[in-house]
């Protein structure tokens, strides 16, 4: 499960159908661990991993070993 905040939708469309934090919640199916950590990230801070854990446990890891080839005081 991954929670998006759409892009490109006007404020009218925003304002009746996304809940009050602009986040909604989707169910979607990914055919490998890898594929699904690729495709998260590529969505950059729009997306977040909800579940399962090890999903959202991989794509953190991906994200903090890629914070020290943009930032020297990552750690």
């Amino acid at each position: 499960m991954i929670s998006s905040r759409p892009t490109g939708w006007s404020a009218a469309e925003a304002a009746t159908a996304l809940p009050a934090n602009g986040w909604v919640e989707e169910e979607v199916e990914f055919h490998t661990l890898d594929s699904a950590c690729s495709i998260v990230l590529g969505y950059g801070r729009q997306v977040k991993a909800l579940m399962p854990a090890e999903m959202r446990d991989a794509v953190r890891a991906e994200a903090q070993t890629m914070c020290p080839l943009y930032d020297e005081s990552c750690t």
